[in-house]
């Protein structure tokens, strides 16, 4: 609801609640100027936004007798005639106490000066004692004058409001322009947005089918490597059942670990060779002499070709060294079996 706008001719108008006996209540636009004891009422409604302003209807307060009010409403009531009491002209509803007590102040002033006024349900005359008496024409032709010229200032007035009203609008509309704008340069950059979100879709569609081929081939070279490896592995195996045919030459060449692949085969090759030539020995002590040294070697097959040779030449060698070489493989062989067994035992804990 609007406030009350006073200016300094006396004009008291504001947008309330009215509500009639018997009727229900509308929103009109309330206005009276202080002094004329005429209450103007318009019908609001809003379309589209706008205030828009029905029928003028004017109420003639030399009708009411007092006005009362209470935190709500400032309520109109007629004089009382006949002996029947006052009734109801109209309420009007208004929420701001400031505004109640304006309002009965200017209503109660208006009608103080209308109670010197005649009646209009009244005669145009008054009886006297002594007679009746007509009002002068120049009387009559005075109300009539001061009545247009309060119209002619209300006109005026009317139309100084309608001047704002119509700026304030033009400021609205400039304003609903800029907004206008600015919203279709939003959609623009929304527009834009969705552009470069469609292209970022097509680019991860793009991406997720080289990443695709790219799997495929991995697992094409992996199942070739797996290939590879067992053929490396094949050839492997193949190196070792190779050393395994030669267990003497594997074992002076390369230093034995008990832990390296094929390591059993080594020590299983090297306690048969270490029986050979304990089998030898045993036969020396038997037979004694370095041609029975000889036989017994070449019984346990510990002498090949170039050995023989070589013994041919050194003719001068003693038996007492070859017992030694004997004793020393016949330690190496203790050594190997102790390693054997280590080996055992880890393998078992394990």
């Amino acid at each position: 609801m609007s406030f009350p706008d006073e200016s300094s001719s006396g004009l008291l108008e504001q947008a309330m609640v009215v509500a009639f006996p018997q009727q229900d209540p509308k929103v009109c636009q309330v206005s009276f100027r202080v002094g004329v004891p005429m209450l103007f009422l318009q019908t609001a409604s809003l379309e589209t936004g706008q205030m828009r302003l029905g029928e003028r209807k004017s109420l003639d307060l030399r009708k009411a007798g007092r006005v009362v009010s209470d935190e709500e409403k400032v309520s109109i009531l007629s004089k009382a005639r006949a002996g029947q009491p006052p009734h109801l002209i109209v309420d009007l509803h208004i929420d701001d106490t400031t505004e109640i007590s304006m309002w009965m102040q200017a209503l109660q002033t208006v009608l103080r000066g209308a109670e010197e006024q005649p009646d209009p349900e009244d005669k145009g005359e008054r009886h006297s004692p002594t007679g009746s008496q007509r009002q002068p024409a120049s009387a009559l032709t005075s109300a009539r004058s001061h009545a247009s010229s309060e119209v002619e200032e209300e006109c005026v007035l009317l139309r100084a409001k309608s001047q704002k009203l119509q700026q304030r609008i033009a400021g609205l509309e400039a304003i609903s322009e800029r907004r206008e704008k600015q919203m279709k340069k939003l959609l623009k950059r929304l527009d834009g947005a969705m552009q470069m979100l469609d292209a970022l879709q097509d680019m991860c569609g793009q991406q997720r089918k080289v990443i695709s081929t790219q799997q495929t081939a991995i697992l094409a070279l992996k199942e070739e490597g797996a290939v590879d490896e067992e053929e490396n592995e094949e050839e492997e195996e193949e190196d070792e059942v190779e050393e395994d045919e030669d267990p003497a030459e594997g074992v002076g060449a390369q230093a034995f670990d008990p832990e390296a692949p094929g390591s059993e085969q080594q020590i299983m090759a090297l306690l048969k060779q270490a029986d050979q030539m304990e089998r030898a020995l045993r036969q020396i002590e038997a037979t004694g002499g370095r041609q029975g040294t000889i036989e017994a070697m070449e019984s346990a097959g510990l002498l090949s070709e170039n050995f023989m040779q070589a013994g041919e030449e050194e003719e001068g060698g003693s038996v007492e060294e070859i017992l030694g070489r004997l004793n020393t493989l016949e330690q190496e062989k203790a050594k190997f079996e102790e390693m054997v067994r280590q080996a055992q035992s880890g393998r078992s804990a394990a």
